[in-house]
């Protein structure tokens, strides 16, 4: 990189602020990660030649103490101008130097003229830049699909984590530009595909997921993914999107309750001293347990060892089509408690949710009940929220309890529409 001075950082500026309006990104330039990927997409795409997202970032961020590779100026001036940058340098150059003399009517008029063409030919060439972009973002979101697709799915074992899912799939009757599997909700988890073949992908969480086959940013077809547990399992993460958790193997039940302590924790190699989550997965068939129609009870608490300021626990009904999420927390934190139910969502910070709020550090009876598509979430045998929702939840396929810390659980029992125990532990040796 070249020695920068005051001329080379305003051309560089004009540039810049020039792709900007060529691509359509925010002037505002509060990009996300997207939009810098979207950029490096777009200068290959019309220029052939790609500069790196790090790059980029410098570039934009302003965090460039010299002047950025030849190389990276002229395509950056090609895609602002159609120019190289020596040939905008030498033209800028001569219009400070016009703009600083001193001037006589001849040179105003000609300054003049050539501003107005300046201005003709970069509205002319903006038109077309703004003509192929719009082309470009056609062609990228039109979908054909011409006949069958097949997507099919297989597990490595019947039962338990980390579980290898074997994806057998046929696209070769969509048209697209790009084409993914997803493994689950989490976007993270996307892997590009070729037309037909096989792919495989190691899930490490249990749960009732739905693999998604992706055309472009539209969802053609969804597999379920059942990955189960044989009974209970302690799952630690230090962070909610951790791709690879830390299983509990030690004996974690003791005395008539689920619970993991802070012995089994450095037996599982868990650094204690970091921020970190447990979550209880039970992962199964419920006896074609409807999620539109049972009750669920439960005895839960936390058992921080760090004595959290707001300690958190949230109960979650797997089901084939959607789920239900209560999360409770102390009467000073309300603001972290959210419910969801189907397409419900409630979250206590733009909803009144002061019923969630209770000391988890002391034992809690939460209560589940789902009539006919209508739940009420009982807390201590007081109703704390009521809802009506549409969306079809299916069966009941498991649970989970998430705590910010440690917690425990004292038994949890489901019943039917018909009053029916269809599913129960009390945590006994």
């Amino acid at each position: 990189m070249a020695d920068i001075n005051s001329l080379d950082i305003e051309l560089l500026e004009k540039i810049k602020e020039k792709v900007i309006k060529v691509t359509g990104l925010n002037p505002s330039k509060n990009w996300t990660h997207k939009d810098f990927n979207f950029l490096v997409f777009f200068i290959e795409k019309n220029a052939g030649i790609r500069i790196s997202l790090s790059t980029l970032k410098r570039i934009y961020n302003n965090e460039n103490t010299r002047l950025p590779h030849i190389t990276t100026l002229d395509v950056l001036s090609k895609i602002a101008y159609n120019k190289s940058w020596q040939e905008l340098k030498k033209e800028h150059i001569e219009n400070k130097f016009v703009s600083t003399a001193s001037s006589t009517p001849l040179n105003k008029e000609k300054k003049k003229f050539s501003n107005t063409k300046l201005v003709l030919l970069c509205a002319s060439f903006i038109i077309l830049i703004l003509c192929i972009l719009l082309s470009f973002y056609k062609k990228e979101k039109d979908i054909n699909i011409l006949g069958d697709i097949s997507f099919a799915s297989d597990k490595s074992i019947s039962e338990g984590v980390p579980n290898t899912i074997m994806f057998n799939y046929d696209v070769h009757n969509i048209n697209a530009d790009s084409l993914f599997i997803q493994q689950s909700w989490n976007k993270a988890n996307k892997i590009a595909i070729n037309k037909s073949g096989f792919l495989s992908s190691i899930y490490y969480y249990p749960g009732f997921h739905r693999a998604k086959l992706i055309a472009n940013d539209s969802v053609i077809k969804q597999n379920p993914v059942h990955i189960t547990t044989k009974d209970w399992l302690p799952v630690i993460r230090y962070k909610y999107n951790d791709k690879i958790p830390i299983y509990i193997s030690e004996n974690f039940n003791s005395n008539g309750k689920l619970s993991v302590s802070e012995e089994i924790l450095k037996k599982s190699n868990v650094k204690t001293e970091k921020k970190f989550s447990l979550t209880y997965y039970n992962v199964r068939d419920f006896e074609n347990l409807s999620g539109n129609n049972f009750v669920l009870e439960t005895r839960l608490k936390n058992d921080s060892i760090k004595n959290s300021v707001c300690p958190t626990v949230e109960l979650m009904i797997m089901c084939e089509m959607d789920m239900i999420r209560v999360k409770l927390t102390t009467k000073g934190c309300v603001n972290l408690s959210k419910i969801r139910i189907g397409e419900v969502t409630k979250k206590g910070v733009n909803y009144d949710l002061s019923g969630f709020g209770t000391d988890l550090y002391n034992w809690q009876n939460l209560t589940v009940k789902v009539e006919n598509k209508h739940a009420t979430i009982f807390l201590n045998d007081n109703k704390i929220f009521e809802t009506n929702y549409n969306s079809d939840l299916g069966y009941v396929k498991g649970l989970s309890y998430s705590y910010n810390s440690l917690g425990s659980i004292d038994y949890v029992k489901l019943f039917n529409d018909k009053n029916n125990n269809v599913f129960e532990d009390y945590f006994e040796d």
